[in-house]
């Protein structure tokens, strides 16, 4: 009985070792150069191509950037798939490879591996040598020396952009500068031109706009004041070319003075108002309603009896003897108009 145990095992064991040489015979590793001698730098493939059943899974070599020592792997192809039948199947790799060393080198073979339950097998491919070698010396030409770099001409193609840019860059910088000049020349033109405004025009018009805004009416005396007196050195230095705005009260009617201003009457009005005003600004004062009208009108008197008279065109004789006839009426006339309207 114990000798028919040990036949049955033998047995096993025999079938078991035939399959396993079946499934080892039927794989089949290849490895090639496409070329086994080049020059030195010159590039060629190093192709694995394994041939093995389809049930099995077997894994390829892993390279890195060298295949071996001074052999260096430029590219990796990946690993293209044919299947022959229903049972085998070709798997294929190919490696761009160059060396810059020259030699006989040994490149041993890759080392396929696929793995079973508690057991990794290994195949091994053959070995192949690569024959590396120099470039060889042509001793039958004379040595000359090192030629410099040569200097490629240079077509029109290419420096076309630098030339249309250089161009474009001109036309903006031109047009730039001509609608500058073009504006500041408008400009220059529109104020020689411009009509010049009557220094008393300007007073005139702003003391209305003071009259309007009834500021000692609401208790801003300072600032109605405050806005007099700035119309009355403005009109001043338009009118008398006194540099009213830097100057105190007493130093703008001793400029008045100096510039042959001899009208009593209306130096005393100009003196009452800035007094007054100075005091109302400076002192706290509180001038009454009725100073706070006499120096407006006082300022209105002032500007209208002080300003440059711009005769008027006369268009035809009836009109000429209309304006002479008003021209006659004496200024007090008119004062007093301006007074009993500015009160109304």
């Amino acid at each position: 009985m114990k000798k028919i145990g040990q036949y049955i095992l033998f047995s096993f064991l025999l079938i078991t070792l035939s399959c396993t040489n079946s499934k080892s015979q039927d794989i089949v590793i290849t490895t090639s150069l496409s070329a086994d001698t080049i020059l030195i730098g010159d590039q060629i493939y190093y192709s694995l191509q394994l041939k093995q059943p389809a049930s099995l899974n077997i894994n390829f070599p892993q390279f890195t950037d060298t295949l071996i020592a001074n052999i260096e792997i430029l590219e990796k192809s990946e690993i293209d798939t044919l299947i022959l039948d229903d049972e085998q199947l070709i798997l294929k790799q190919e490696l761009l490879i160059t060396c810059f060393d020259s030699g006989l080198y040994r490149i041993p073979g890759g080392k396929f591996s696929t793995a079973t339950e508690n057991l990794i097998k290994e195949f091994i491919s053959d070995e192949i040598y690569l024959q590396v070698l120099t470039m060889p010396l042509d001793t039958s030409q004379a040595i000359f020396d090192i030629k410099l770099p040569y200097g490629a001409p240079v077509k029109f193609i290419e420096v076309l952009p630098y030339i249309l840019g250089v161009l474009i860059l001109a036309a903006i910088l031109f047009a730039v500068f001509w609608f500058i000049r073009k504006r500041k020349r408008k400009k220059q033109v529109g104020d020689r031109f411009k009509p010049l405004v009557p220094p008393h025009i300007t007073a005139l018009q702003e003391l209305d706009k003071v009259k309007e805004e009834r500021l000692w009416q609401n208790n801003r005396e300072k600032e109605y004041y405050s806005r007099l007196t700035e119309i009355l050195r403005i009109y001043l230095e338009g009118r008398y070319g006194i540099y009213a705005m830097e100057q105190t009260s007493d130093e703008i009617l001793d400029s008045l003075r100096k510039t042959g201003f001899n009208d009593n009457r209306l130096f005393d009005k100009l003196k009452s108002t800035l007094t007054i005003s100075d005091l109302a600004k400076f002192a706290k004062l509180k001038p009454s309603p009725n100073e706070n009208e006499g120096c407006l009108l006082d300022a209105y008197v002032f500007v209208n009896d002080t300003k440059i008279s711009i005769p008027d065109p006369i268009e035809n004789d009836e009109t000429g003897d209309q304006n002479s006839e008003a021209k006659n009426k004496s200024e007090e006339e008119k004062n007093q108009d301006i007074i009993k309207d500015k009160t109304n």
